[in-house]
């Protein structure tokens, strides 16, 4: 990689922001993107080490207008409570933190490194639902084949951390032409005619599995962390495995009341930062 150029990761880090401030930094024309990288799940922008470096020592001033224009929206009270309340709560994170980690060194080696390493993945997954963050996923999709391959031994011999489950899920519809002419008169969305129609037309287009999902779980009697892909990318890795079946997911769907995960909020941004993960990450698969 460019020496020139900084990932998002490093931008934050280097200006001690999270993903939403730094998108209000870009949205003031303060931050450009000046090149980008393209990843399977998404693109990633690249930002101009030079112009970061410049924003460094500009940030405690533009950190305390952002406090002044919250105080202005809400009343300075409310802001400060808000203010406090996050700061708390980044700190919490921090401890409760630094508690797992430490737990872990009661654990062999290896089971410690994979129970690490699961930690920091459960929070990547919140940052690749941050909008613009989707090429985070390759990241997820990599260090689950590394568990996988990792554990794939131990499977076979009835001995493992890793269970992994196939959930079913309604195939994808393609309209054909006629139904979206349908569709279009009787003022439906795509979505809506399906919804209404007992029966798909046989010219629409059918993709089966688009929606099924494999499940990986990883647990011992202490930690329990569940990991989802969809079928498309894991299906070649596991296609000649004997995987089996969920016939509903619905008591592992739910992260945070959101359906398979939520996006970073700010007190975890601060508490467990994007780039302390990539380093995690790679330093996993280095040792894999």
């Amino acid at each position: 990689m460019n020496d020139n150029f900084l990932t998002p990761a490093q931008v934050y880090q280097m200006l001690r922001l999270t993903p939403n401030q730094a998108q209000t930094l870009v949205a003031e024309g303060k931050l450009e993107a000046a090149g980008r990288i393209s990843f399977k799940h998404g693109i990633m922008e690249m930002y101009l080490k030079e112009q970061v470096q410049a924003l460094v020592e500009c940030m405690p001033q533009i950190k305390r207008r952002w406090n002044d224009e919250q105080a202005a929206r809400l009343g300075a009270k409310k802001a400060a409570y808000i203010r406090e309340k996050q700061w708390r709560k980044a700190q919490i994170l921090k401890t409760r933190k630094l508690y797992f980690l430490d737990s872990l060194s009661e654990l062999p080696e290896r089971t410690a490194a994979i129970f690490r390493v699961c930690y920091y993945l459960y929070h990547l997954n919140h940052y690749a639902k941050q909008q613009g963050h989707a090429y985070l996923y390759d990241y997820k999709e990599t260090i689950l084949y590394a568990l996988w391959k990792e554990q794939l031994k131990l499977i076979t011999l009835g001995y493992s951390l890793l269970n992994v489950f196939f959930i079913p899920g309604a195939p994808r519809i393609h309209l054909c032409l006629d139904c979206r002419v349908k569709a279009q008169r009787q003022g439906l969305s795509h979505l809506e005619f399906l919804r209404a129609k007992e029966h798909v037309c046989t010219q629409c287009g059918k993709e089966d599995n688009y929606y099924s999902l494999y499940e990986f779980i990883l647990e011992n009697d202490e930690y329990h962390f569940c990991f989802h892909l969809p079928y498309a990318s894991a299906r070649k890795w596991l296609v000649d495995f004997n995987i089996p079946e969920k016939e509903s997911a619905a008591e592992n769907k739910r992260d945070g009341f959101s359906a398979f995960g939520r996006p970073i909020n700010e007190a975890e941004a601060n508490a467990v930062e994007l780039q302390e993960i990539i380093e995690e990450l790679e330093m996993f698969l280095k040792n894999s």
